[in-house]
């Protein structure tokens, strides 16, 4: 289930997203989501779907979602390249299927290392921060 803090910043990431792409604001986004999982796999029903809903009513359907489920885009390994590349432009991704990538959060998978979500969720999110590598596109169709 999204918490508040999420659909908070789903909601700053859509509004990000439409001023930074002014000649993109009065245009209808099509954004490709793909997924390793199939359509009905709990992480799909609990995450993906409610994310599309909450990002296509935040912007009055502005935003709207191309989904690709159960590896039609690529392996769950390639999620990463795939998003990269522009192939898709969000993607479930696994960080330990591709771990010569994102080294650091196997840590997280190691058995005993935390005590709970607690203490996991606070050190696991200072891997998310944005990096200045990450790619942004405007218009794309």
């Amino acid at each position: 289930m999204i918490s508040a803090l999420d659909k908070r910043s789903v909601l700053a990431a859509a509004l990000l997203a439409a001023a930074t792409c002014p000649a993109a604001a009065q245009e209808k986004i099509t954004l490709r989501l793909a997924e390793s999982l199939p359509a009905g796999h709990v992480i799909h029903e609990l995450v993906a779907k409610p994310f599309m809903e909450l990002v296509t009513k935040a912007t009055n359907g502005q935003v709207v979602f191309q989904h690709y489920p159960a590896e039609q885009l690529g392996k769950a390994k390639d999620m990463a390249q795939l998003t990269v590349a522009g192939v898709a432009d969000i993607s479930y991704i696994v960080p330990s299927y591709s771990s010569e990538k994102y080294p650091l959060t196997a840590v997280a998978e190691l058995p005993g290392i935390f005590d709970g979500e607690s203490t996991r969720f606070p050190i696991m999110a200072g891997f998310w921060r944005p990096r200045s590598s990450h790619r942004t596109s405007c218009g794309r169709s």
